[in-house]
């Protein structure tokens, strides 16, 4: 089980779930740095430092849980906001996943969303109706 204010903030992102996105995904070509799979914290933030008008963005893949109702899963990512206001992929799919799955803003402060993926497993947050029952 998690400490209160995660599961209170859990409970928001499940709430917020509608407002997921399937995000861009850029392929970072030329230059000498290449982002690396599975370092999404670390490729935006080595990324916005030497891009003018990019942000970082900290949030949550979000996935449903069909086989199991009242149920999902929210795992920490980090994209990047476009000058344009896009938000993008930057980190490259590990091994031949091609699926996208859609990304939820955290909204909350850096602090606290790495306060938050650090009281995960893994970085990865599970919903539960029962547990608000």
């Amino acid at each position: 089980m998690y400490p209160s204010g995660v599961k209170d903030y859990l409970l928001e992102l499940y709430r917020r779930r509608s407002e997921a996105r399937v995000t861009l995904l850029a392929k970072i070509e030329g230059g000498n740095w290449q982002p690396s799979p599975k370092a999404c914290h670390e490729n935006v933030e080595i990324f916005c430092e030497h891009s003018v008008g990019f942000d970082i963005v900290r949030g949550w893949f979000y996935f449903d849980l069909p086989d199991t109702p009242g149920c999902a899963m929210f795992v920490a990512h980090s994209v990047v906001r476009t000058p344009q206001g896009v938000l993008s992929d930057i980190t490259p799919q590990a091994g031949t996943t091609s699926r996208r799955y859609p990304f939820l803003e955290a909204l909350v402060s850096d602090e606290e969303f790495f306060l938050i993926e650090s009281s995960t497993e893994e970085g990865k947050l599970f919903y539960n109706e029962q547990d608000y029952a």
